[in-house]
């Protein structure tokens, strides 16, 4: 549960970080190639809480992103439309290693404004439908990963996570940075 924790914490930081990064209304291309890289490491995050959740809470074992975005999908985290744009943001981290290639970064780049929205969704985002082979656990309808059993864990900067909730971990967040 400790891990599932830790995972969902460094998702939810990179989703931050990528934000941030998005957030330059004129971006240089070092910039441009930054958020790219936030985009891979984002996407990685989410995709490995995503497949830690799916093992702890739904008994679910998934060794590959697409897996684990089907997986989800056949959980009722997110519905069909949720899963594509999942399959889509997986092809794109795929391609962030042609990078060198600027038709494929300025592509990646054009699509990224989308990418955390689809991210906080999957982290955070309601259950559209009860899994398919419940395993007794119940949900709280406002939480994507988070479900009810998780206990509160210290995070890297020793900022308690308090789970279960949507939207905790942000706002801890903004508070830990509003402080420093």
């Amino acid at each position: 549960m400790e891990r599932l924790t830790r995972r969902l914490y460094d998702a939810d930081s990179a989703l931050v970080r990528l934000g941030e990064v998005l957030a330059i209304e004129t971006p240089t291309e070092v910039e441009r190639d930054a958020a790219i890289k936030r985009f891979e490491f984002t996407f990685e995050a989410v995709w490995k809480a995503a497949q830690r959740y799916l093992a702890v809470m739904e008994q679910v074992e998934a060794g590959s992103p697409g897996a684990v975005i089907r997986a989800c999908r056949e959980a009722g985290i997110g519905d069909e439309d949720a899963a594509e744009a999942r399959l889509e943001a997986a092809k794109d981290r795929n391609l962030t290693s042609h990078m060198y290639k600027e038709t494929v970064a300025e592509a990646i780049f054009a699509r990224l404004p989308g990418c955390p929205d689809t991210a906080t969704r999957w982290l955070h985002g309601s259950r559209t439908s009860p899994p398919a082979q419940s395993s007794g656990r119940r949900f709280r309808r406002e939480s994507g990963f988070v479900g009810e059993g998780l206990k509160p864990s210290p995070t890297p900067s020793g900022i308690p996570v308090e789970m279960p909730g949507r939207g905790t971990l942000h706002r801890l967040k903004k508070k830990h940075l509003q402080d420093a």
